[in-house]
Formats: C-alpha cells, structure tokens, sequence
C-alpha cells in the first residue's frame, strides 16, 4: 500500500505542474465528482461504497494538500 500510494503522489506532483502551467485551479470540484462515480461504478460488493466514498474524499483531499504543497515548492 505504500508503494502504491507514494506512486499516486508523485502523479499528484505531476499534475500539480500541469495545472499550475495552464492555470488550473487545484481544487477542480466537478472533476472529482466524476472520479467518484467512476470509482463507485468500478466497485464489486456495493456493500462497500459508503467506506470507498469516504476513502476516495479524503485521499482527493490528501491529493490536493500534496498539489498545494508541489505547486509551493516549485515556485521557490
């Protein structure tokens, strides 16, 4: 799990680049909704979709703290 989320992170930086050259604003609400959905659709035992709701809202959070983060370091 922490390779895998350490991989996420840097695709987060990534993309923190990305938005910051084309002016992008982080936090990009309708866009995260589809990710959401998408997850939610993916998803096998629909038993779980409160807890992957909750999983996927706080590691977009995480994301976005990390985008902030990379965006703040690449301007020094």
């Amino acid at each position: 799990m922490v390779a895998l989320f350490e991989q996420r992170m840097s695709v987060v930086c990534r993309v923190a680049e990305f938005k910051r050259e084309q002016g992008m604003p982080i936090l990009q609400s309708d866009r995260e909704k589809i990710v959401l959905e998408k997850a939610k659709s993916l998803l096998k035992n629909k038993d779980y979709e409160q807890v992957l709701e909750s999983f996927m809202t706080h590691l977009m959070s995480l994301s976005r703290i990390q985008q902030a983060r990379a965006q703040t370091l690449d301007e020094k």
